[in-house]
This record gives structure tokens, sequence and C-alpha cells, in this order.
């Protein structure tokens, strides 16, 4: 990585420095007694300190010009140890933070408030690769509780650590360190790690004075730091702590400090020739009576090169008795013992400053999740299969902007929902580093363009810091240099945006358009965002609303939104997200769980915005009709569905000039009219009888929601009435609601009426059932199945899961490569029992399927 110029001529300075220059482990101790005051507060703030002092340069924030500090001038003239004091570290730029030059001669200290990660000279202050380069970072160590149930002890009032002693010390781990009963400091009014010391009867003690039993992690312990520097080869770790002695003590008072951490995480702190668990070893302290002092602990290897633990159970105590190493045989001290002065402090230490958990703990009330096994696989984010039969096209794009130094959260994000989006079947493509530019999205958005149609999707998805106070939204993809800032702003995105036009009340089928375009920005303040994207055709989601940061993943890791996000696109959490039932989690019915799932630190808030304007292209609704006939010569002729207002929609057949439909078929039908539904269903079907063919047309109107309904044909009894006498066609028409039907000739008289309930019985003599049956199906598409690619070479297997409409019903799938060509229906396999699976060998992505009743006959097709 590029170093920049003012970071060389700090350290050739280095060399010519006098001989009272300090070091940076004094720099360090200094930036912790007069910034960062470990004991004084509770605040999760972190700090980053340059691995050598600077002599010129001019620092900035990189999305802002104020504060401008010019080294040279500005302070005192000599060279300057730098450190940069985040304030809300579990937080994406910009937020508050502190800029803190340190004297190298005098170690006099200036603090500026600033709102962003440093540029020298313009440049953003990166990292570099090399030994003696990389920043040293200081983090918190602050208590985890993770309380348990405790019974009041009897043991001797002092101090008792809090390490788990029985409980799990990390994930499948036990922990065993010696913290019951062994560990106890009996005389509380000594000399204390911080300023104040926490007295118990005990580790379970339920009475404890602090309000929590010890165990685990819960005593009232005061605020530390580790500081890791990876300069070195494993990095190097050392503690910033504080340390007092009552103002009533004696002086010249010799005090310990020994520390254990559990390198290799087995749930013990024992030593072995790989690994010395006793990283401080009687460090010497001389208090004085009524000063809180901030001390630096020797540096120690963090763990080893091949495993630098992110997590390690640690105990720090401070004695008055001198811990004697050959007492304590090959293994070393195991932190047990009884003190008659001191403090023992126990806690996780994390590399990582955030930590939580993901959904589905908030979100909007679902409806009760049936009791079944979760599906196993990651639910798509819409239908696979439009009208047409063909596979919806799904597209997305991942905008990756840059970490600041020694961060890798922004690309944790990243990979993150770009790994999310390719299992749930998008197109992705990543940009990221310099190919993050306008120009690249621009590319992007019109070569999507030349593949969409209306009905097709499109999502975006930004993780990027971001700017306060920018109406429209700002975001930094790129480091800032002089000749490039780097921003990426609201009104870029919505000129990008604009390219692909959306198509509300126009055919799915329109090309270049679409009615589905998601874009989610995870960023600081990126609700300043929806105002200038919303619009028709878009889904717009933000992580934070417009005075808001967007957190880092509460495991430390990623994004907390992004983190939440894929948590509830897991197929264990489906039946919960999917609050409509349909099979499919959508970015909308993601985000309503995501956004109320965040884990943000205590006292801070995370409030993700929605703007939801998804239009409606005109897609026809494709309707499987059910049909049982062993009548010889029954044909059954093209449905028309009646449109409140609109005209009569047309059926598939009918596109086909000369095309006789085959039994069984499908109508697909474009709904015009601002998507009415359609009132009515209507058929007719024509049977050969004594005397010529007898045709019998058949209306229902459609209530919502639709039934299947089941409609037994008549016929004329030839023996009875014979057909001449008929006015024909007759017509029968079905009041579902008003349980009535009536026979109607051809001159629209009345013939007959009855309940339709009791149809077809009481019928008048000369009308004769047939064995002949419509059963009409409610337009619900996709049909509940799902497809699996059982391989990635072409041709591969494709596992088919269907789930049968009713009880019992045993079925089998077809295929047809042809929709132009529907005589061209060709069985793969089959047959399938309820929930069962089939294998296609040929693989096929694209065609039409149906689902076949054993006999023979269609009852639906996706």
């Amino acid at each position: 990585m590029k170093k920049s110029v003012a970071l060389l001529l700090g350290m050739l300075w280095a060399y010519m420095l006098p001989a009272q220059a300090l070091t940076q482990d004094e720099a360090i101790r200094i930036l912790g007694r007069e910034v960062l005051k470990p004991s004084l507060a509770n605040e999760e703030i972190t700090a980053w300190i340059l691995p050598q002092p600077l002599t010129s340069g001019v620092m900035t924030p990189v999305s802002r010009d104020i504060p401008s500090i010019d080294v040279a001038s500005a302070l005192s003239g000599e060279a300057q140890w730098f450190a940069f004091v985040d304030l809300e570290p579990c937080a994406l730029f910009e937020h508050p933070c502190q800029y803190v030059f340190i004297d190298d001669v005098s170690g006099a200290v200036h603090v500026y408030d600033a709102l962003d990660w440093p540029a020298l000279d313009g440049e953003a202050l990166q990292e570099g690769t090399a030994p003696g380069e990389r920043w040293t970072h200081v983090l918190p160590i602050l208590p985890r509780e993770e309380a348990v149930t405790g019974a009041v002890s009897l043991g001797s009032a002092g101090d008792y650590g809090d390490a788990p002693d029985g409980q799990s010390a990390y994930p499948g781990v036990p922990g065993t360190f010696p913290t019951t009963g062994t560990v106890v400091t009996l005389a509380a009014t000594g000399e204390r790690l911080g300023s104040t010391v926490s007295v118990e009867n005990g580790a379970l003690d339920a009475a404890d004075p602090d309000g929590t039993p010890n165990l685990v992690d819960a005593d009232a312990d005061e605020r530390m730091f580790l500081v890791r520097n990876p300069n070195t080869s494993p990095a190097t770790c050392a503690l910033l702590f504080d340390a007092s002695l009552p103002e009533s003590a004696l002086a010249g008072v010799t005090t310990y400090v020994n520390v254990l951490v559990d390198f290799d995480r087995d749930g013990s702190w024992q030593s072995n020739e790989a690994l010395q668990e006793w990283a401080v070893m009687n460090q010497t302290l001389t208090l004085s009576p009524g000063a809180l002092e901030t001390f630096l602990t020797p540096s120690f290897p963090w763990g080893t090169l091949a495993d630098e633990p992110t997590l390690a159970w640690a105990r720090v105590a401070l004695t008055r008795d001198r811990i004697d190493p050959a007492s304590q045989g090959t293994s070393g001290w195991d932190g047990s013992g009884i003190f008659s002065f001191g403090e023992i402090e126990d806690a996780k230490i994390y590399t990582r400053p955030c930590r939580g958990e993901g959904c589905p703990e908030g979100g909007p009330p679902p409806e009760e999740p049936e009791e079944e096994d979760p599906p196993p696989f990651t639910p798509c984010p819409g239908p696979k299969f439009g009208w047409d039969g063909n596979p919806i096209k799904y597209f997305a794009l991942v905008v990756e902007g840059v970490d600041n130094a020694g961060q890798t959260a922004v690309t944790e994000a990243a990979d993150t929902m770009q790994g999310l989006l390719k299992v749930q079947g998008y197109q992705t493509t990543h940009l990221s580093g310099s190919d993050a530019t306008d120009a690249k999205i621009d590319a992007w958005i019109l070569d999507v363009k030349s593949k969409v149609a209306c009905q097709d999707r499109i999502l975006i998805y930004f993780i990027a810091h971001g700017r306060s106070e920018t109406p429209g939204g700002q975001m930094q993809l790129r480091h800032k240099t002089k000749t490039d800032p780097g921003s990426y702003t609201g009104a870029d995105l919505a000129s990008a945006l604009a390219m692909i036009p959306s198509c509300d009340s126009e055919a799915c089928d329109t090309p270049g358009k679409c009615c589905n375009v998601t874009v989610i920005i995870e960023s600081c303040y990126s609700g300043q965002f929806v105002a200038g994207l919303e619009g028709e055709g878009r889904e717009i989601i933000t992580s934070s609303s417009s005075t808001e940061p967007s957190y880092f993943g509460s495991d430390g890791n990623g994004g907390e939104y992004s983190d939440s996000y894929k948590e509830c696109a897991d197929a264990a959490n489906a039946d919960t997200v999917d609050t409509d039932d349909d099979g499919t989690t959508t970015p909308g019915e993601l985000h309503a769980w995501a956004g109320a799932s965040l884990t943000v630190p205590e006292g801070k808030t995370q409030t993700p915005q929605h703007s939801n304007m998804l239009c409606d292209c005109l897609c026809p609704i494709i309707i499987w009709d059910c049909v049982r006939s062993n009548h010889p010569g029954a044909v059954f002729f093209p449905g028309q569905w009646a449109l409140a207002g609109g005209e009569n929609a047309v059926s598939f057949p009918e596109f086909v000039e000369g095309f006789e439909a085959p039994e069984p078929r499908y109508d697909r039908i474009r709904l015009e009219d601002d998507l009415q539904i359609p009132e009515s269903w209507d058929w007719a079907v024509s049977i050969p009888v004594p005397g010529g063919d007898f045709q019998l047309g058949v209306a229902i109107p459609l209530p919502d929601p639709m039934p299947p309904i089941g409609v037994p044909l008549l016929v004329p009894n030839p023996e009875i009435l014979p057909l001449a006498e008929l006015n024909l066609p007759i017509l029968l028409q079905v009041d579902l609601l008003g349980d009535q039907y009536q026979l109607i000739d051809s001159q629209e008289n009345l013939m007959h009426q009855g309940m339709w309930s009791q149809y077809p019985d009481n019928l008048p003599q000369f009308f004769q059932p047939i064995d002949a049956i419509r059963l009409n199906q409610p337009p619900q598409l996709p049909l509940d199945a799902t497809f699996v690619r059982l391989s990635e070479q072409p041709g591969g297997p494709l596992l088919i899961r269907w789930l049968p409409a009713f009880p019992g019903q045993q079925t089998q799938v077809d295929f047809t490569m042809d929709l132009t060509d529907p005589l061209s229906w060709t069985p793969i396999s089959g047959p399938l029992d309820n929930g069962g699976f089939v294998v296609d060998p040929e693989g096929l992505l694209r065609g039409f399927y149906r689902v076949r009743e054993a006999g023979g006959d269609v009852v639906r097709g996706f």
C-alpha cells in the first residue's frame, strides 16, 4: 500500500531525534493518562497511533476541511506522535472522533474534535504492509455480562474474579478457570485496579452489592485497554490500565501485576512450550497514596503467528504478593491463590470491539408459523418463473467502499451480501477499490438495461462510509487523494437509476425497463438518500436514518444491517420472515425483520428507512383447469375472463391459428385496465350427441378468495327431449355467493334454476350429467415448487420438489421446451408422492413445467 510522503519524512526524522524523544510506549501511556483515561468511563472508545512521529504535513478529515492542523506550524514545531481516537468504534463514518498530537519532546497533548478518518496532505491515512508501517491499535476491555443464577455464599468478603468456572468459556468449550472459591482478595481497602473495587461474598453471591453475581464476566470491573502492535510477528500486546492507592495508605507500597491470557482457548490458563499464557510476570508498581495513575505493561506476544486469537479470557491480578515462578511448575501460574491485598479483574479480551446477535428477535408480528421442518435452502427473493414460463432474471450489483486502516468491516459486509445474493439466484457483480467509480456503476446499469424486461428484478447494494449533513446523501467509495475525492452522491446514483425507466401498467416483457429496482445503502446517515432516490418502480432501503450512524456487525465483523439481513434470509427463519406465505423472502420482507432486529451499542440507535414504490407490470395470469373426462369426443373450448369495464382477455389457444386445444390446456391472460381482477370465468364444452354436437357454456362469478369449483357437465337426454326442440346453446350460470344456478336457453329464457349446493341433483329429467368434470384452479403462481441444481455441469440433474394442493394426490412432472408448440408436451419423469422429489436428467432450466395426476389429467403448471 502506498505510503504518504509525510509519513516517510516522519520515519526519517525519528533517526535524528534527540535523546529525550519519546518512545511509542511512552506516547501511548501519555495518550491513556491525558485522553483515554481508562477507568474514568466505560464508553467503548478505541484509538490508533502511528508507528513513528510526524514532522510535517496538514491533517484534515477525509470528507471535510475542518479541523485543519499544520503539524509543523500549528503546534510546537517539534515532531508529534499522532493518535486517532474513535469515539464510536462500532459505527461506520462519519461520527465523532478526535485527533490527538503528543509532542515528542515535551509530551504536551493537543486534542482536536473531528468527524471522520484523517487525511494527511489530502491523502487518506492508510496502513503500510511492512513492519514499522502499521498503526498500533488501542482496544477497550469492558465487562460483557453473561449472568449466571447465584446462591448466597458464606465465603469471606473480598474481590472475586468472574471468569467462567464450570460455565461456557467459548462455544463448545467449558471454562475451568479458578474463580469460584480459590481466588479472592480478603482486604479490599488497599491498592486497586482503577479507582474502585467491588466486594462480594463469593463469585456466585446472589446478594452481590453491585447487583449481579460475578459469574460470568459480570463483576463491576473498570475499563482497561489492550494495546496491539502488529509491527511484530506475531503481534505483541500490552495492557493500558489505571491503578490507585487510597489517600490514607502508606507511601512506598510495592505491588505486582500479573496477567494471564488463554491464548489456546481451552478454558484454562496453562502455559506450554509453544504458548506462554502467563503473559506478564510480576510487573512492579510503586503507587502514590491518593493518586490515580496510568500504566502500561511490558509487551508480550499475542498467541503465535499461526494462531493469533481474536477473543481470549484474561486475568489481571494486582497484589502485594510476588508470585514466584519457581513455585508454579512448568505450566506456570494458573490464576489461583488467596491474597490479602489488591484486586482481581477477569475479562474477555476482544481484538474487535463489537459483538451481538441477529434475526429474528424483532420484526413485524408474524402469523403463527406451521410446525414443520425448515426448507433446506435459502428462499428466493421472488418468483422463479414469469408469466411466459421462462425464469425471471435477477441482477445484483455490490458496490464496496473503502475500509480505513486496520479495518475490514466494509469488505466483510460486501462479501456477506455478495454471497447471499448469489445463493438467492442473482447474477451478481462486485465493484470495489479503483473499480467503484461512477463510470463503472453506469456501465453496469446500461449492460443490465440491455438484458432486463419489466418483470425482472434488480438489486443494488452499497456498503460505504457516509457523511452527515449532506442533503441527498454522500458515500466514500474510494480513498481520498489530491486528485480524487472518492465520493459518490445521491445525485450521482439518481442519475444512474434514471437509465432504467419504470414500466407501471406496461407489459411484463417490455425490454429495457423494470418495475422492481431495489437499492440498499448501508452507510452512516444513509437516510439522507431516500428522498432523492425514491420513485415509481423503486424500493429504497437505508440502514439508518438521516441523523444516525450505521454500526459494524454486532459480532465484530461486517455491517450490522447486512449481517441481520443475511440472518433473516436464512432458511431457518423463512416461516417467520415470509409474512405473505408465498415461499419467497423479498427484499422488503427481509428488511422488515432485519431492520427491527439490529443490535447496536447500548445507548445508541440505528433506524433503517424504507420507501416502497415498486409497480405492477401487466403480466398474464396463468390459470390451470383440471379436466376429468372419460366421455368420448368431449372437447373444451377456450375460456374467457370477463373484466369489469374492460375487454375480454384472450386465451392461449387463440394465439395459434388453426390450433385445436388439446386437453388439458392452460389459459394465459393479460390483465388490462389497472389490473382489475376478473369477475367471472367462462368456458364451454362440445360433446357429440345424437343429431349433432351439443355445446354447453358455463359462467361463474368469482368470489375472493376463489375456491376450486367442480362442474359436472350436462347434456339433454335425447330419449326424453329431442335435441332439435332445444334452443342452443345452453348456458349454465352459477352464483356461488347466493348458492343459486340457472339453466338458460339461447333466447335467454330461464329453463331451470335451483340451489347450487344441490347441483346436479334435482335437475329436470330431460337433462343428464355426463362423465366430464372441469375444475377451475385459483390464479396462484408460482407454484409451490422448488428447483435445486444438483450439479454445476451443463445438463446436470435438476431436483424438483412439488407440494401437491390436495391431500392424497399423486402427481408427476412433465416438461416442454417450446411454448409456441403446445403439442410438444414431453413427459420427463414421475410419478411423485406427496411432497416427493423428481430428478430431471436433462438439467433443464427453461421451459414450461406442468404437474399431472397419476391418471394423466393435469392439475397445475408452472
